[in-house]
Formats: structure tokens, C-alpha cells, sequence
């Protein structure tokens, strides 16, 4: 006979087999000292032990900088406001040096001027833990200058270093060139869709097909910073050939004297008219050259006109010199010759430079 009551069959047979009351005796079987300790005790000394480990390991620590409001190598083309955080524990006030361009200071300080900044910002404890911290950015506020080297720019075509006038061209498509004049160019765009790379970090060139007549481009160079310089260029495709008419002296027509005065007409975008080299006068859509020497007796003078498209026409004016006296020779008159008729006849013929 047992001596010991099976504690399970006498629960089973008060309380049958209710599933509920049967997984409670069970969770009050397994619940012994050992599990009152690593379930109680342990976890409880746990929670109220780490606020204190939390506060010893920042105390251990060291310290930390923070510069907040710049990054590092930034470009702004605002004021800027730094603001400076050094986190520790026990730091030496003495020993906590905040420097800009090797100047003194002071936290949430505005900073307007355009430059190169450089921060140097240092701190230690008490257990001499140090920490630094160095960066820099920089203040750039002025825009991109945008000059244009191709098309040539005339100096009739600017005032005031802006162009007022459209640059021409002769032939499409055209290769434009030009550069960017700032401290840290990053691109060009053009009609605000096409970015052109910069070549050596300033320059820049593409290729354009035009239209006959006038064509706009626009330009804007953008910088490190975000700044933008903009430049509006009109540009005139032209390639017929400008006019150009001979008025005096006429076509083949013989002079007697070793200089003369050549006029004509031109277009009124002409820019220079030659004549066998020599640069004639232009006004009003004419040109003339008061004294222009004939070298020899048949003279093929060669004028040429040129526009600011670089469009070039040439023509040719002939014309004789003849400065000779004509000869006059008698064929049945001989010297010495006597008659006496009172009249008598005369044949002969005269010699010029012209019957040759």
C-alpha cells in the first residue's frame, strides 16, 4: 500500500478533466524556488541596476563635437549659421578651443562674407581624453560671368562689356565656344535642356544647326554654389553673299592720268572693302578710294567686299592707262617737198597706244 497520495489522480478526480484547471496545477508544479529567482529576482535587479551602468558608461565616455548647419567641403551662396555641439562629461572649459580662419568663434554667429572658411574645433576632459574636429566650406554668392570666344565678338557688337548686337555666322552647323569666368564653375546649359561639360574646368564648346536669319541661344552657367549666370545671344546665320557694284570708272575704260578715284556700292552690313589690297573708305553703303595708282598700262583691279558673316565677294574692273601722246604720220608728204598748187591733198594716219 503507498504511503503517498498521487496528487494528479486526486485533482483529476475532483476536478475531471477540465483543461483549464489542468495546465494551472501544472504551471504551479514548475513553479519551484529556482524559478522564482532567474524569473523575480534577477531580472528585477537587472532594471533597477541600469540607469546606474547607462550613467557610468558616459561618464567613461570621451567627448564628442559636432558642427551642425555646414557640411565639410560645402558651397553656399546664402549666410550660414554654424551651429557648434561638444557633448562630455567633466570637460575642461580651458581646454576647449573653437577657431574659424584661426579667429575665435562663437556658436549660432552669422557668417556673411564670401570666403574660404576653415573650422578648427578642439576639447578635453578631465581624464585628458581630447577630441578635434576640422572642416571646411565655402561662401560664394556671385554669379557666373559667361564670354563667348567664338563667334568672335566684335567690338562693335558690346557696350559696356554686354553684347547688343547679334553675332553673325556663315555656315551651320557652327561650333560655339566661349568660357566661364568664376571660382568653381560646374556646368553650362543651354536653352535650359542641354548640360555642356566643362573642359579644364572653364571652358566650353558644341555644335549648334541654325536657321537662315536670326536665332536665339540662352546660356546659363551654374557654379558649386548654385549660383546662376545667364546670357541671352542672338545669333544671324547668313550665307549669301554681300552686294557689290562698281560705279566709276566704267568696265574696260582708258585713262590718261597714273591715278584715279574708284566709288561703288556695297551692302550696308558690309565691314571692309578691298581694292588690289588696299582698304577703301566706307560710308552709307558706299565705298570709295580717292587715289588709287595704276601700275602698268592694262591694270585688272581686283575689289573684293567682305561682311561681318565673313561672307566674301570679288569682282574685277579693268582698266588702261594710257598716258602717250597718239603719232601722226603723213604718207605721200615727203620733207622739202615743193608744189605750186595752192591746194594739194594729204593722206596719212595717226599712231596710238590704243590701235596696237
Amino acid at each position: 500500500m503507498k504511503n503517498t497520495i498521487d496528487y494528479e489522480e486526486v485533482v483529476l478526480k475532483k476536478v475531471g478533466k477540465n483543461n483549464l484547471i489542468r495546465w494551472v496545477d501544472k504551471f504551479l508544479r514548475l513553479f519551484t524556488y529556482q524559478n522564482f529567482l532567474f524569473g523575480c529576482i534577477i531580472p528585477f535587479f537587472i532594471l533597477y541596476s541600469f540607469p546606474y551602468l547607462c550613467q557610468n558608461q558616459n561618464e567613461n565616455s570621451p567627448p564628442t563635437i559636432k558642427i551642425i548647419g555646414v557640411e565639410d567641403g560645402g558651397w553656399y551662396n546664402s549666410d550660414v549659421k554654424p551651429v557648434i555641439k561638444i557633448e562630455g562629461n567633466n570637460l575642461d572649459p580651458q581646454k576647449t578651443i573653437i577657431l574659424l580662419n584661426d579667429k575665435p568663434f562663437v556658436s549660432e554667429t552669422v557668417i556673411k562674407e564670401e570666403n574660404f572658411y576653415l573650422f578648427y574645433v578642439s576639447t578635453q576632459n578631465d581624464r585628458g581624453e581630447k577630441h578635434s574636429k576640422r572642416m571646411y566650406f565655402v561662401i560664394d554668392k556671385t554669379p557666373p560671368i559667361i564670354r563667348i570666344t567664338r563667334p568672335y565678338v566684335d567690338v562693335t557688337f558690346t557696350k559696356d562689356g554686354k553684347i547688343i548686337a547679334p553675332l553673325g555666322v556663315n555656315q551651320t552647323p557652327f561650333k560655339i565656344e566661349g568660357v566661364v569666368e568664376d571660382i568653381a564653375p560646374k556646368e553650362v546649359i543651354v536653352n535650359g535642356k542641354d548640360h555642356i561639360k566643362l573642359i579644364n574646368g572653364y571652358e566650353f564648346s558644341f555644335s549648334r544647326e541654325f536657321k537662315e536669319g536670326l536665332n536665339e541661344i540662352k546660356f546659363e552657367a551654374v557654379d558649386k554654389a548654385g549660383n546662376i549666370g545667364r546670357l541671352n545671344l542672338q545669333i544671324r546665320l547668313k550665307t549669301t553673299k554681300p552686294f557689290l557694284k562698281v560705279l566709276s570708272p566704267a568696265e574696260g575704260s582708258i585713262v590718261s592720268e597714273g591715278v584715279i578715284e574708284i566709288e561703288g556700292e556695297c551692302s550696308d552690313d558690309t565691314k571692309k572693302v578691298t581694292i588690289d589690297s588696299e582698304p577703301a573708305i566706307l560710308e552709307n553703303g558706299k565705298f570709295f578710294l580717292p587715289d588709287f595708282y595704276l601700275k602698268k598700262v592694262e591694270n585688272k583691279i581686283s575689289i573684293k567686299a567682305k561682311d561681318f558673316f565673313e561672307n566674301e565677294k570679288e569682282t574685277f574692273l579693268n582698266v588702261i592707262r594710257d598716258d602717250i601722246p597718239p603719232k601722226i604720220l603723213i604718207d605721200n608728204f615727203k620733207e622739202e617737198h615743193h608744189t605750186k598748187e595752192a591746194k594739194f591733198g594729204l593722206s596719212g594716219k595717226v599712231l596710238d597706244f590704243t590701235d596696237l
